[in-house]
Parts: C-alpha cells; sequence; structure tokens
C-alpha cells in the first residue's frame, strides 16, 4: 500500500482558511456536477428516446425497481465513516476496501440469482439476461467505493465532480452509439456499465492509495462497522417508506393515476435532487473535520445551510408558480393533471429542502445511531399518512396532500432531534434561514405578479418571461442578503 502524498495525510485539520476555501470551491464544484449531470441525462433520455422503444426503457424500469434497492446497500456505509472519522489508518482502509469488494460481489450475485425469478414476476423473457448484466455494476463499484471517500476526506471535490462528470458523458456516449448501431435495450444496459466501469477508474488514477493484501480485519474496524450500519438501514428505511405513495397508488388507483403522481413528485423533488445532494458530500466532509471546534462547526453549518436554503426553496417557489405554464408546455397536455398533486407536494418539497440537511448533523457528529432510531419513529408515521390519504380521500392528490402535511409538521422535530448532542444550538437553524426564506419568498412573490400580469399571454411565452424574471430576482436578493441579515440584526437590537 502506497502512504498518502505528503502534505495531506489521514488527520486533515485545515486552517480556517484553508477548510472555507475547499469547502466553498466543492460546494461550486458539485452544485456544477449535478447540474451537468441533469442535463446529460436529460439529454442523452431525449436522444435515446428517439432511438430506441418504449418497450426498451420498460424493461430496462423493471430491472431498475430491484437494483434502486441494491443501490442502497452498495457503500454500506463504510464510505461515510471514513470521511467522518477524525482519524483512520492505513489498515482501516484496506480492510473498509475488500469488505466494499465482498458486499459489491455479493450484490452482484444475489441480483444474478432473483434475475429468473425477476423475469417471471413481469412475465418478460428480456429481464432475464438485462438483470444478468446489470448485476455486473454492483461488482464493479465495489471497488472504486474507499478510493471515492479518500478523495472525499481530502475534500478534493473538484477531481470527483470532474470524474464524475466524465463517467455520464462516456456512459451517454456509449450507450446513444449502442442504440445508434441497432442494439436495442442493450443500449440502456451499456450505458450503465460503461458509466460504473468509468467512474471506477476514474477514481482510482485521481487517487494514488491501492490496497493491499486481502483482510477483513483491522484494529479499530468495529466501530466503522457498526457507523456503516446504521447508515445503510437508515437509508433503507427511508427508501422503503419514501416509495410506498408509489406502490400504493399503483396498486389500488392504476397505472394512469401512478404516472402523474410520479411526475409530479419527481419536479417536486427536482431542487432537494439537484442542490442538497450535491452539497451534502462538502457538508459532511468540512463539518467532520471540526469536530473539535464547536465554534467554526456551528459557523460552517450555518455558512452552508443560508445558500443551500436560499437556493432550495427558490427553485421550488418557482416550480410551484409556473406549473399551470411549465407541466403542459413542457411534459404535453396529457400531463396537466399532475399541476394539482404538483402544488401539494410543493408543500413537503419545502419541508425537505431544511431538513435534508439533517444528514449533515447525523453523519458529521458520528450520531447514526440517533438518526436510525428517529427513521424508525418517523418512517412508518410517513407510510400511514400515504394509507390514510388514500382511504379518506381516494386519489393520488390526497395520498400527496397527506405527505405534505405529516413532512411539515416533523419539520421542528426533526431538526431539534438533529442538532441535539451537536455544538449547534436548539433553533439556530431557523435564525440562519430567516432571512433566505425571505429573500426567497420576495423571489415567489415577484414571479407570481409577473404571471398574473401575463396571464392573457400563451403559455409557452409567459413560462419563458418567469423564469427570466427568478432568475434575475434571485442573483439581485441573493447578493443583498448579507445587508438584509445585518438590517434584521439592527432592528431586533432596538427592540422595534
Amino acid at each position: 500500500m502506497t502512504a498518502p502524498p505528503s502534505g495531506d495525510g489521514w488527520e486533515t485539520d485545515p486552517s480556517r482558511e484553508s477548510l472555507g476555501g475547499r469547502a466553498g470551491r466543492g460546494g461550486l464544484y458539485m452544485v456544477a456536477a449535478q447540474a451537468a449531470r441533469f442535463v446529460l441525462q436529460v439529454g442523452s433520455t431525449v436522444v435515446l428516446a428517439r432511438l430506441l422503444t418504449p418497450a426498451d426503457f420498460g424493461v430496462v424500469g423493471m430491472v431498475v425497481a430491484v437494483t434502486a434497492l441494491a443501490d442502497q446497500l452498495k457503500e454500506a456505509g463504510l464510505s461515510a465513516a471514513v470521511v467522518q472519522r477524525r482519524a483512520v489508518t492505513l489498515q482501516q482502509v484496506n480492510a473498509l476496501f475488500w469488505i466494499n469488494v465482498v458486499v459489491g460481489a455479493g450484490l452482484c450475485l444475489a441480483l444474478a440469482a432473483t434475475a429468473p425469478a425477476l423475469a417471471r414476476f413481469y412475465g418478460e423473457e428480456a429481464v432475464l439476461p438485462v438483470a444478468l448484466a446489470l448485476s455486473a455494476v454492483f461488482f464493479v463499484s465495489g471497488f472504486g467505493v474507499q478510493h471515492q471517500a479518500l478523495l472525499m476526506r481530502r475534500m478534493r471535490f473538484g477531481s470527483l465532480a470532474a470524474r464524475d462528470v466524465s463517467a455520464y458523458v462516456a456512459g451517454s456516449a456509449a450507450g446513444v452509439v449502442a442504440a445508434v448501431l441497432g442494439a436495442g435495450v442493450w443500449a440502456l444496459v451499456v450505458l450503465q456499465l460503461v458509466q460504473a466501469l468509468v467512474r471506477t477508474l476514474s477514481v482510482w488514477v485521481s487517487c494514488d492509495w491501492r490496497p493491499g493484501r486481502p483482510t477483513l480485519r483491522a484494529p479499530g474496524l468495529r466501530g466503522f462497522i457498526t457507523f456503516g450500519v446504521d447508515v445503510t438501514a437508515f437509508s433503507v428505511l427511508n427508501y422503503l417508506a419514501r416509495n410506498a405513495d408509489n406502490v400504493l397508488i399503483g396498486r389500488y388507483l392504476g397505472a394512469a393515476a401512478l404516472g402523474l403522481y410520479g411526475r409530479a413528485y419527481t419536479l417536486t423533488l427536482l431542487p432537494v435532487q439537484q442542490i442538497t445532494h450535491a452539497i451534502a458530500p462538502v457538508a459532511v466532509s468540512a463539518l467532520s473535520r471540526l469536530q473539535a471546534d464547536n465554534a467554526r462547526y456551528v459557523e460552517a453549518y450555518v455558512r452552508l445551510l443560508r445558500p443551500t436554503t436560499y437556493a432550495g426553496i427558490s427553485l421550488t417557489l418557482l416550480l410551484l408558480v409556473a406549473a399551470p405554464d411549465g407541466v403542459p408546455v413542457v411534459l404535453g397536455q396529457a400531463w396537466v393533471g399532475a399541476v394539482p398533486i404538483f402544488q401539494v407536494l410543493a408543500v413537503a418539497a419545502l419541508a425537505q429542502v431544511m431538513s435534508a440537511t439533517t444528514g449533515w448533523l447525523y453523519a458529521s457528529s458520528g450520531r447514526t445511531r440517533a438518526q436510525l432510531y428517529w427513521g424508525l419513529v418517523t418512517r412508518p408515521l410517513i407510510v400511514m399518512a400515504f394509507v390514510l390519504g388514500l382511504a379518506l380521500g381516494g386519489t393520488a392528490r390526497d395520498v400527496g396532500l397527506a405527505y405534505a402535511c405529516v413532512t411539515a409538521l416533523l419539520l421542528v422535530p426533526s431538526m431539534a432531534v438533529a442538532t441535539r448532542g451537536t455544538p449547534v444550538p436548539p433553533f439556530a437553524w431557523a435564525r440562519a434561514v430567516a432571512v433566505p426564506l425571505l429573500a426567497a419568498a420576495v423571489v415567489a412573490g415577484g414571479c407570481a405578479a409577473v404571471a398574473l400580469a401575463l396571464r392573457e399571454w400563451e403559455p409557452g411565452d409567459r413560462l419563458v418571461v418567469l423564469v427570466a424574471t427568478w432568475a434575475a430576482l434571485f442573483v439581485v436578493l441573493g447578493a443583498v442578503q448579507r445587508g438584509l441579515r445585518d438590517a434584521v440584526r439592527t432592528v431586533m437590537r432596538r427592540g422595534l
């Protein structure tokens, strides 16, 4: 095993300037990478949709229903454990590497073993070879988990972002070429396989650490395993709860209702996925480095929370205001029924933008067991809300409304439990997001006023003006937020 490079060891504790600079640049890199991935996904989907049939996408979708669950297990929480720990030894990383390889191989074999049953369940012969081929993704991915974790630990987010985008470019290009050559459904398989292979190879190139002889033991390894089990258990629990609505709607209301609900849900969660998920690796890595410095920990959390809240809520409110025009223009008139579902789910999205940051606190402070316990309490409540919405209302919108209500009600308790045991004072998060929330509301109000003033315009033209208005207000209000915070503090000190 090669040692870490000089000046960048396993016990990284950068100075205030170094940490702030790395976190700031890292956030920009990860957000840019997330945006690039989104554009690539949309672009490749549009191209492939013209080269392949809906049945081709359907076959892969049948397999993805299983691989999505396996995806929650592939890292076994060990990547997060390496990022969070203040000190990590070469022996520990080596053992964790081989554990991830074993987990990846196990998931590969498990998916391959279930492929025949999956094909029989769907009554589709093409599912069998596709499932067998896609099982290799987990085997390949297992070899890159620890290298990616080490890059995150060293806060080399520029490298991670570049490698991730490169994998998406390579996978999308390979998939399109295969489709042009007439590969059919295998073009979608090629896309995922190439993506996984390029991502794993690229992190090996970026990180100079190399594993030693295979071993599953190392001093102090038990703490990593416990951390990983807690993270994985919560991820699986969260996945099951968040997909229970789809199962219930599909079972009792049919494919048409599920299609509308699914599109609305995807659009609603777009800000959370594109912003909070992009910032999460940077936040956890930065906060983990500050475990011994309470003041800097709180400062870093607040600094990351403010722009995340502002951007996420501003974008969610834009989607809410623009939904009546955006849905029919972008998706077509057949999807107009998704608009009322989207509008109730937007309430849940607003709460999730802030509550998504609780994961930063749990992971960086090592309180993953508390996160799991909280999940055991709240995830059944979410499933119960889905059931009640379906039973009392009987429509997909009612299911979404029930979800929005329970998510909003759980916001304050979720933040209170997450901050307990951390240096972050109670309700510090509320004080931190007060001005970003006000600014986001002003942005949304401006967009709503424009939509009302242009109500006689064509939907497409009105949508263009709405987006332009949002972008202008977002930039201006984002720039003046420091002044707004100072004004609020002044008013509070004067008791006005």
